[in-house]
């Protein structure tokens, strides 16, 4: 499914399965509102938001694509709420090139690579989510983006460490920035051999 040129569509508890180019893609100034739908099993991202687009997406369940949860890049601005992400591919939450996205009360599980990558000077408000059991660190900062986040709660996997040698809850890294307030980083330990900045326990 594909959103453009300023639409705005209303788009409620539909199955969007294999999709050869994602599942939903708002771009070009686009909007709309996507409730309570599935998202599963795409080739690339389960949801793609790019070129100043600004949709809403509730409830919905993203779920095993290849190419991540949800991407987002080209300065859109996105808001998610209480939205599952759950086994996909690359990265539960990728954002990019100046993107200002707000999460509240989504679930990021299981997914192959970090929990949530911020890259490229993106800014991310992440509000009462919960970040669990994904295969790299739980939130990577870095590239000069700039996280704020409130009471989230950041659990690792606790079967071994992950891709970088390390199970860590945050990690910071090339000139990014944080503020991190009455979050629960659990159980995360943190390998000595990469000299990154890392805050495993707030």
């Amino acid at each position: 499914m594909q959103v453009s040129n300023h639409a705005d569509p209303t788009v409620t508890g539909n199955t969007v399965l294999r999709g050869e180019g994602g599942g939903v893609v708002v771009h070009d100034h686009a909007r709309g509102t996507f409730t309570q739908n599935v998202l599963e099993l795409s080739t690339r991202a389960g949801i793609g938001v790019m070129d100043r687009a600004t949709p809403t997406f509730i409830g919905n369940t993203i779920r095993g694509n290849a190419g991540g949860g949800a991407v987002m890049t080209g300065k859109c601005s996105p808001v998610l709420i209480g939205n599952t992400f759950i086994a996909n591919g690359f990265v539960g939450v990728g954002v990019k090139e100046a993107s200002k996205p707000f999460l509240s009360d989504n679930t990021i599980e299981s997914n192959n690579g970090y929990g949530l990558l911020m890259q490229a000077t993106s800014a991310v408000q992440l509000q009462g989510c919960r970040l669990t059991s994904n295969q790299r660190a739980g939130i990577c900062v870095c590239d000069e983006a700039c996280l704020v986040m409130h009471s989230c709660t950041l659990e690792p996997s606790l079967v071994a460490a992950n891709a970088d040698g390390q199970v860590v809850g945050v990690l910071l890294r090339d000139k990014s920035t944080a503020v991190i307030q009455k979050s629960v980083l659990r159980n995360h330990k943190v390998s000595p051999v990469f000299p990154f900045c890392l805050f495993s326990n707030m």
